[in-house]
């Protein structure tokens, strides 16, 4: 048939059909509400092991969680590797591949990634995508969901998948013996989201006083708002704060230090160059107002072994870095790498909430070019029967 015969209606069809074809299969935009993120670093995250984290993470770098943690969301504009006997109870996405040690329970309904590897005994209740990459699973998996991928896909010994298991088209599936697939293993391509993490600030440059003070050890000082330059309390000391803003270049508090919010009179803000803690730190809000820590250069925040806070801090052009056995409760957020050590515990305050574990905390926004061929073309993706997950 002669092409200039065709109507116009019909040579728009063919424009739309052709780039519905050539299209990557991409879903719409994943996008965490950042009052979701308990934790949200510009750079990488890392979190130490038996790490809880009762809230949702995300890094733009990659996100680094050792064996026998527990979170609830995870995104990372990265790469993704979380270790052995780790529990995730949230949406979990990774623009880069991610890779999980053996033993993992994942609870969360939809893992997705460019590339996916699950060690041995995993436990999975969602659907898992893999964008473009390989997704490999292996043996003695128990899948609740389906495996859909538009690469490679491979599943080892004695696993079990509840739903499909379908490899991208034109790409192999490698099933070991003792394997149980109950649904599809037609290849399909794959509809996979991308991710995108709202931007942590670069904060500006920040005033402070001339006059330095010294707090000793053992010592009790009520210590009114204003500006100083540096304040440094000594071992034991205890220190109380009260509404208003605190402005100082340098802040150290030193081992089994107690500093007191009174936020019965308003919020309390710190801004400082930078600070620090010694152990076994202590600082709790008492009264209904917000305690906010914000920090201005590159040497960032260091909070000690064993130490105990309430705040939200906002580490601008640095790192935040948490030792082990720490217990925090707020936000943190940096424009850097955020750390924690070994057996700390991150939880958001009372009235702040995360995803509870199912991913509430993030919202799927369609791609506009995207939505604008399926408003025009919706027969002719049809018959390319391009795959979502069940649990988009």
């Amino acid at each position: 048939m002669n092409d200039r015969r065709l109507t116009p209606q019909a040579r728009w069809a063919l424009v739309l059909a052709s780039l519905l074809l050539a299209a990557p299969a991409l879903g719409g935009i994943l996008a965490p509400e950042p009052e979701s993120l308990v934790l949200h670093a510009g750079g990488r995250l890392y979190l130490g092991k038996n790490a809880a984290i009762l809230g949702d993470v995300g890094a733009h770098e990659s996100v680094s969680i050792d064996k026998n943690a527990s979170v609830q969301s995870v995104y990372s504009g990265g790469a993704l590797w979380i270790g052995k006997d780790s529990s995730v109870t949230g949406r979990v996405h990774a623009a880069g591949a991610s890779s999980v040690d053996q033993n993992l329970n994942f609870t969360g309904g939809t893992w997705s990634a460019d590339s996916v590897y699950f060690g041995c005994n995993a436990s999975i209740q969602g659907d898992v995508l893999s964008a473009s990459g390989s997704l490999d699973i292996d043996r003695n998996a128990n899948v609740q969901g389906s495996l859909l991928g538009n690469g490679d896909l491979w599943i080892g010994r004695d696993s079990t998948v509840q739903g499909d298991a379908s490899p991208g088209v034109g790409r192999s599936l490698r099933v070991d013996r003792g394997v149980t697939i109950e649904g599809s293993t037609a290849p399909e391509p794959v509809l996979v989201d991308t991710l995108h993490l709202t931007e942590v600030p670069s904060g500006g440059a920040h005033s402070n006083g001339s006059q330095s003070l010294w707090l000793g050890n053992n010592s009790a000082e009520a210590l009114l708002p204003g500006a100083y330059r540096d304040l440094g309390v000594g071992n034991q000391a205890q220190i109380t704060l009260s509404a208003g803003v605190y402005d100082l270049h340098d802040l150290w508090i030193g081992n089994e230090g107690t500093v007191t919010v009174d936020t019965t009179g308003g919020d309390v803000t710190v801004n400082a160059n930078s600070w620090g803690t010694g152990n076994n730190f202590d600082l709790h809000v008492v009264g209904d107002g917000e305690f906010v820590i914000n920090t201005y250069s590159s040497q960032g925040v260091w909070i000690g072994n064993g130490s105990s806070l309430e705040a939200t801090i906002n580490t601008y052009n640095g790192n935040l870095r948490v030792g082990h056995n720490v217990r925090l409760q707020g936000r943190m957020t940096a424009t850097g790498d955020i750390s924690l050590g070994d057996y700390s515990e991150v939880i958001l305050a009372a009235s702040e909430g995360g995803s509870g574990g199912g991913g509430g905390g993030s919202s799927d926004v369609p791609e506009p070019a995207l939505a604008l061929l399926l408003a025009s073309g919706a027969v002719l993706l049809a018959r390319r029967r391009v795959r979502r997950p069940t649990g988009a």
